[in-house]
């Protein structure tokens, strides 16, 4: 396992995008997750480490999230099957703040009025829809048109990543100084989330490659064959 890559260049992220196969590592990945049902993929995608951020809280936030995340995708509000009738990215974009909405709202509920921060209430589902695709029981014709759609789940390994390469943009400036010591509760409020993921769509768009390729990129082949690897970061 290694730390995370700082780039210094935009160009040189648009040529490790480009050149990593991210479409294998989608196969392997549906391969190896062939008898893992929803529940597995919500259960394993958000691993100890994410929850260890949410500290004291009244109930356990792992029991909290999980039954939010299988009653709101799989369950009474049916927003799985509202994302397989999806028809473009920017429908997708509103969806997905409908879900976080839906996760910060539960939380408040369940945790005596105490609110989940911005930032994981959109990293958190965002590993969740990253599973989702990486499951074989997502139909192909489905997963070619969301895949495209996934946000990056921001965190330390992908903010640092970036921090030298978009602070000189106008992203930069929406987001101001970021520093050494991030993680997902750096992001705290929806322009500065959106100022990373139109930064790093731009990127992925350049390298004619879907952004969650730079997750695969800067989470996902640093953390290749760790021991106990958890796909929930931070």
């Amino acid at each position: 396992m290694t730390g995370p890559t700082a780039w210094t260049s935009s160009r040189d992220i648009v040529a490790a995008i480009a050149a990593k196969d991210w479409r294998a590592w989608f196969r392997e990945e549906r391969r190896k997750h062939s008898h893992h049902d929803w529940r597995w993929v919500v259960e394993h995608w958000v691993g100890p480490n994410s929850y260890r951020a949410f500290r004291h809280m009244p109930e356990r936030p792992c029991e909290v999230f999980r039954e939010w995340a299988h009653n709101a995708l799989f369950g009474e509000e049916r927003r799985f099957e509202q994302l397989l009738a999806l028809k473009s990215r920017i429908e997708y974009d509103c969806w997905l703040d409908l879900l976080a909405g839906s996760l910060r709202r539960r939380w408040a509920a369940r945790m005596n009025g105490r609110e989940m921060p911005f930032g994981p209430s959109l990293k958190l589902p965002n590993l969740i829809l990253k599973g989702i695709c990486a499951n074989p029981r997502l139909e192909n014709c489905d997963f070619d048109r969301i895949v495209w759609w996934l946000h990056v789940p921001l965190d330390s390994y992908s903010i640092l990543a970036i921090r030298n390469c978009i602070a000189a943009t106008p992203y930069g400036v929406r987001i101001g100084k970021i520093g050494m010591h991030v993680a997902m509760g750096f992001v705290k409020d929806h322009d500065a989330y959106s100022a990373f993921q139109e930064y790093l769509r731009e990127l992925a768009e350049e390298a004619s490659v879907p952004a969650i390729t730079f997750d695969i990129l800067s989470w996902d082949t640093p953390h290749a064959g760790a021991p106990a690897l958890e796909a929930g970061k931070e």
